[in-house]
């Protein structure tokens, strides 16, 4: 006995003495990552969190939270990468998993942030397909070969992934997915007669929130009020957020950070905003229709109402809402009920705002600005009052603007894709008949 247990103790030793093998990179060193990341390192068991994460560094020095997915690593860039840039990812040694073994050789690993595409529905009528397009090139892929009507789509955090909204044989709507490059295309929720739509990506890949509502009653009928389901890609379980039925909801959206899930709740009057961290939510009073747009520390949301002047008319106010202190405070001066804004799109380093605006003795058209949160240095993106524009989402990395335009005045209009880059001021059009443009990064 007494020689077995000195084996044991021997073995243990040895394993120790051993140690365990370096992780490897969760992404394609070729291929590159999004703008936004994450980075993942995936190891071999389980590991301490901090022996890990102290011994992280990355040049040139970005500044990023770290976040775990069993024995998988995550870091999360707090400011955009840039486009091209060579990177490197290195892990020191002495890193020690949960038994206390060691990780002997240091570790790393290079990459770079992929050039941004833009992702589009065409046709706008019809059956339609998910298309990618290389703003640089012109380069265009169909990603989908559909054979009905796909509604929405929406994009994960890292790029990878697309989740798409399609019709199905019992006249419901469910939810697919396909790679970045349309390979992979399968079933990722059979809706049967439900209709399910919105799709939109967890932080961290793992969960997928949706808007859900129940097939008609009668045939031809409409469905019933939309309601936000999660989807957890693990389990392959799904479920509403909200037990309540009094809660409704749909256009589901992540904070950047992951801790925070907002939707727009018709019966409630304006967007949730639900913290996951406590399970606690408030509503911030809208009749819009829509969500806003988040600060990229997830700290705050903007977005806007109907409200009346003391004139009598009604104007839309465009609001900031901190989301720790649950505190409202109007934006963007004091000349709002002569101006018509649309929702503001905050750019990933936080400094600027994306903006629709019409002002109220003018035309019809909505014109593009970008300017500072305040309003100030306000800069004209597009003067063409025969189009009006919306749907802009800000790259990844800050620098270009796509959006889409109708042409004013004729029956025949077909929404347009354009994309503007702020380097050159130039804008280039991507689609003459594409819908829902985005940004894969």
């Amino acid at each position: 006995m007494a020689l077995l247990a000195l084996g044991l103790v021997g073995v243990l030793a040895a394993g120790t003495l051993i140690g365990i093998p370096a992780p490897h990179a969760g992404w394609d060193e070729e291929d590159g990552v999004g703008g936004r990341g994450p980075l993942r390192l995936v190891f071999s068991q389980p590991m301490d969190h901090d022996s890990v994460e102290q011994r992280i560094h990355v040049e040139p020095e970005i500044q990023g939270v770290f976040q775990w997915q069993a024995n998988t690593l995550l870091f999360l860039p707090q400011q955009p990468l840039e486009s091209g840039q060579a990177y490197q990812l290195d892990l020191d040694s002495g890193a020690e998993s949960e038994d206390g073994r060691q990780i002997r050789a240091a570790g790393s690993w290079t990459f770079q942030a992929r050039d941004p595409w833009v992702v589009y529905l065409t046709p706008s009528r019809g059956i339609t397909q998910i298309v990618k397009e290389n703003p640089a090139t012109l380069e265009s892929v169909s990603l989908t070969q559909a054979e009905d009507f796909i509604y929405d789509f929406g994009i994960a955090v890292d790029g990878e992934r697309i989740a798409y909204s399609l019709k199905n044989d019992q006249n419901g709507i469910d939810l697919w997915v396909i790679d970045r490059d349309g390979g992979d295309n399968q079933t990722l929720l059979n809706c049967a007669m439900d209709w399910c739509t919105n799709p939109a990506w967890s932080l961290d890949g793992q969960l997928v929130a949706y808007s859900r509502r129940s097939a008609p009653i009668d045939v031809g009928g409409p469905p019933g009020v939309p309601r936000v389901w999660l989807l957890d890609l693990t389990s392959h379980d799904t479920y509403p957020v909200f037990a309540s039925q009094e809660v409704t909801g749909f256009d589901p959206s992540w904070s950047p950070d992951g801790q925070r899930l907002a939707f727009f709740d018709g019966v409630g009057g304006g967007i949730r905003v639900l913290n996951l961290a406590n399970n606690q939510d408030f509503l911030l009073t809208s009749n819009m229709g829509s969500i806003g747009s988040w600060t990229p520390d997830g700290q705050r949301m903007l977005y806007i109402t109907t409200e009346m002047s003391p004139s009598g008319f009604p104007y839309v106010n465009v609001l900031s809402a901190d989301l720790v202190n649950q505190a409202v405070a109007p934006i963007l001066g004091e000349d709002l009920d002569q101006v018509e804004y649309s929702t503001p799109s905050v750019s990933p380093d936080g400094e600027w705002i994306a903006v629709g605006l019409r002002y109220v003795n003018a035309g019809a058209s909505k014109q593009l600005w970008i300017m500072h949160l305040d309003g100030s240095q306000p800069q004209a993106v597009t003067q063409q009052e025969n189009y009006t524009h919306a749907g802009y989402r800000w790259s990844a990395n800050g620098e270009m603007l796509v959006y889409q335009r109708y042409e004013l005045g004729s029956s025949n209009t077909k929404p347009e894709v354009v994309v503007w880059d702020r380097r050159s001021d130039e804008s280039v059009l991507i689609s003459e008949d594409g819908t829902l443009p985005a940004w894969l990064p």
